[in-house]
C-alpha cells in the first residue's frame, strides 16, 4: 500500500489530468468537430506536461530559484484551458465536476514541481 501511495505522489499528477483530458475528449459529442473537442480537454494533458518539464529540468540538473516566478506564471495556461472548456464543453454537464480534481492537480503541480524547477526541496 505504501508503494501505490509513493507511486501516487509523484506519478498521480501525470496520470489524473490525462485521464481527465481523455473524458473530456471522448464525452464531447462528435459532432463537434475535432479542433474543439481538443481545445476543450487538453488541460490536462498541459498539465501533465508542465509538470513532467519541472521534473527533466530538475533531473538535468538545471534547476534554478529564478524559473519559480515563470513556472508558476507557466499554471495560467491550463487554468485558462480548463475556463475554456466550460464554453467548448458540449457534453455532459457533470464532467466539469472534474475540473476539481483538476484544481488539486494544479497545486500539486505547483508544490512539488515548483520545487523540482528551482531545485528548492523541502
Amino acid at each position: 500500500m505504501e508503494a501505490i501511495a509513493r507511486f501516487m505522489q509523484w506519478n498521480g499528477v501525470l496520470i489524473v489530468p490525462t485521464l481527465i483530458s481523455l473524458v473530456y475528449f471522448w464525452t464531447s459529442p462528435k459532432q463537434q468537430g475535432l479542433a474543439t473537442r481538443l481545445w476543450a480537454s487538453c488541460h490536462g494533458i498541459v498539465l501533465a506536461s508542465i509538470y513532467l518539464g519541472a521534473f527533466f529540468i530538475s533531473e538535468m540538473k538545471l534547476s534554478e530559484p529564478i524559473y519559480g516566478w515563470l513556472f508558476e506564471i507557466s499554471m495560467l495556461l491550463p487554468l485558462s484551458l480548463m475556463a475554456l472548456s466550460f464554453f467548448l464543453y458540449e457534453g455532459p454537464t457533470y464532467v466539469h465536476l472534474l475540473h476539481l480534481v483538476g484544481l488539486i492537480c494544479v497545486l500539486w503541480t505547483m508544490f512539488v514541481g515548483g520545487m523540482a524547477i528551482t531545485g528548492d526541496w523541502l
